[in-house]
C-alpha cells in the first residue's frame, strides 16, 4: 500500500542519513587523528528552544531557568577539536545518556578491544551506579569533579607533588602559569575509584582546593590534573560554534509525536501527581507541627490555641499518610507524555548539518595553524584569517595551472600583507589541484587593487 511505501522510503532515508552522519564524523576523528590519541572532553551544550512545539523542559544554562530545551552531548580532543555529538531531548538524564555516547563513539574510533580511553567531564555526574558502571567497563575510564565537595573536612596537607602548566593568553610568549599542589588516595564513598585532593593557585596567587576523582588508578599527576584544569578549550569552542558556524540553529522544525517513538524508548516510572501532593502537603504540614510542637514544649499549656491547632494538624498528617497508602506513587512517564500529546523535534536534518558545520570549524582551524604562529596574536587572528578566506578574488586560467588573485575587502597594513603573501606561498608549496578533476595546479597570490584592469573585448 502507499502507506508502506512511504514507510520503507522514510526508513531507507534515515538509514542512509545515519550512514552520511557516521562518514563525515569518523572524517573528522580520521583528520585529527583522535583514533590514536585516548583522552578527550565530554561535555554537553544546551539550545534554549523558543519555538511553539510542545517538547521536553529541562534545566537552560543560559537563561538560568528550567524551559524547553535541546541538549547536543559532545566530545572533544584535548586540543578542542570537536569529533563526536548526539542530540536530544531531556527525556534521559545525561547520567543516562553517558554510557550510549561513549560505547557509540569508541565503536566510531574503532578502539582495540583491550585499549582504554579517557574522558574529562567539567560538569559532575556523581551517582555511585554510574560509577560502578565505568569502574566495570572494560574500555573507559573517568576523570571528574566530586560533587558538594567541602575543603574543610579533608587534610591537604602534607602534599606529595606539585607541578604547574602555563596558558597562552594574547601570544605565545604572554604566558600565564598555574600551581597545582596535590596529594591522592582511595575515595572514602568508593575505594575502586581514586581522589586527587588539589590545592589550585593562578598568578594572582589566589588558590582554591577542589576534589578530582578518577577511576583510572595507574594515572599520574599530570595525566589525571592537567587536562581537567584546561578545560576551557572545550568552553571557548562551544562560543565558537555558536558564533561563527551556528551550531545552534534548529535547521528544522519538523517534529515527532511521543507515540510515534515510544517503541524506540525506555519505559521510565516517575512519582504520580497526587501522590506528589501528598508529599508537598504532607512535609508542609509536619514542618509547622514541629514548630508548634517545640513551642509547645518550651511553653507548656499556655496557648489553647496553639494546643487545638496541634491537634487538627495531627489528624490531618494521618489522614494524609492514609491516603498515600491508597495512592499510586509511581506511573509510566511514557504514557503520560503520549497523553499530554508531548513532542520531540526531528533532528536528522541538524546532525548532518552539524558534523558538515563541525567540519568546516576544524578545516578552518587547522589551515589556520601556520597563518597563527606566523602573525603571533591570538586576539583577532581568526578574524584576520576568515577575512582571507572570504575574500572576492580573480581566477587567470592557463593550461597547466590557475591563479586565485585574493582581494581583501579590508584595507590591510602594509605588515599583514607581507604575512599573507608569506602564507599563500607556503600553502603553494603543497601543489594544491583544482577540484575540476583536471590535475591543474592552483596558485594563490594576495592580489592589489590598483593593479588589475578590466578590458571589454568585442568579438564579432
Amino acid at each position: 500500500t502507499q502507506s508502506t511505501l512511504k514507510n520503507q522510503r522514510d526508513l531507507l532515508v534515515k538509514i542512509a542519513d545515519k550512514a552520511l552522519l557516521k562518514t563525515i564524523l569518523r572524517y573528522n576523528i580520521e583528520k585529527n587523528q583522535a583514533d590514536q590519541k585516548r583522552t578527550f572532553y565530554y561535555d554537553p551544550h544546551t539550545k534554549h528552544y523558543t519555538g511553539m512545539a510542545k517538547i521536553l523542559k529541562g534545566w537552560c544554562p543560559k537563561i538560568r531557568f528550567a524551559d524547553k530545551v535541546m541538549h547536543t552531548d559532545f566530545i572533544h580532543t584535548l586540543e578542542g577539536f570537536p569529533i563526536f555529538f548526539n542530540i536530544t531531548d531531556n527525556y534521559e538524564t545525561m547520567r543516562e545518556r553517558f554510557i550510549p555516547n561513549v560505547e557509540a563513539f569508541i565503536e566510531l574510533i574503532k578502539l582495540p578491544p583491550n585499549d582504554k580511553i579517557t574522558l574529562i567531564v567539567d560538569r559532575e555526574i556523581a551517582a555511585q551506579w554510574l560509577y560502578q558502571k565505568i569502574i566495570d567497563h572494560p574500555q573507559l575510564e573517568l576523570v571528574s569533579w566530586e560533587k558538594n565537595f567541602k575543603p574543610e573536612t579533608y587534610d591537604f596537607e602534607p602534599y606529595e607533588g606539585e607541578l604547574t602548566f602555563d596558558r597562552c593568553i594574547n601570544n605565545a610568549q604572554t604566558l600565564r602559569t598555574y600551581t597545582l599542589r596535590y596529594r591522592h588516595q582511595p575515595w572514602k564513598k568508593n575505594p575502586k575509584i581514586q581522589q586527587w585532593l588539589v590545592e589550585a593557585t593562578n598568578p594572582k596567587m589566589r588558590s582554591i582546593k577542589v576534589s578530582v576523582l578518577t577511576t583510572d588508578m595507574q594515572a599520574c599527576a599530570e595525566q589525571i590534573l592537567v587536562p581537567i584544569f584546561k578545560r576551557w578549550t572545550q568552553e571557548n569552542d562551544f562560543k565558537y560554534l555558536g558564533k561563527h558556524y551556528g551550531i545552534d540553529a534548529i535547521t528544522t522544525y519538523k517534529k515527532m509525536s511521543f507515540e510515534k517513538i515510544a517503541r524506540y524508548l525506555k519505559e521510565k516510572e516517575e512519582c504520580t501527581g497526587e501522590y506528589k501532593a501528598c508529599q508537598v502537603h504532607k512535609s508542609n504540614c509536619t514542618k509547622e507541627l514541629k514548630k508548634l510542637l517545640l513551642e509547645e514544649h518550651r511553653n507548656p499549656g499556655r496557648s489553647a490555641k496553639r494546643q487545638k491547632r496541634i491537634n487538627e494538624l495531627d489528624i490531618e498528617l494521618k489522614k494524609l499518610e492514609k491516603q498515600m497508602e491508597e495512592t499510586a506513587s509511581k506511573s509510566s512517564r511514557l504514557q503520560r507524555l503520549i497523553e499530554e500529546n508531548y513532542e520531540r523535534l526531528e533532528t536528522r536534518t541538524k546532525e548532518i548539518m552539524d558534523a558538515i558545520k563541525m567540519t568546516g570549524r576544524n578545516s578552518f582551524y587547522q589551515a589556520m595553524e601556520p597563518f597563527k604562529k606566523a602573525y603571533n596574536n591570538y586576539r583577532d587572528d581568526h578574524d584576520y584569517y576568515r577575512l582571507l578566506t572570504q575574500s572576492d578574488g580573480i581566477l587567470i586560467e592557463r593550461e597547466n595551472e590557475v591563479e586565485a588573485h585574493l582581494m581583501p575587502k579590508a584595507n590591510l597594513s602594509p605588515s599583514m600583507q607581507l604575512l599573507m603573501r608569506e602564507y599563500l606561498e607556503e600553502v603553494n608549496t603543497k601543489a594544491l589541484t583544482m577540484p575540476d578533476g583536471t590535475g591543474r595546479k592552483i596558485i594563490f597570490r594576495l592580489g592589489d587593487k590598483s593593479g588589475f584592469k578590466l578590458a571589454i573585448v568585442n568579438q564579432k
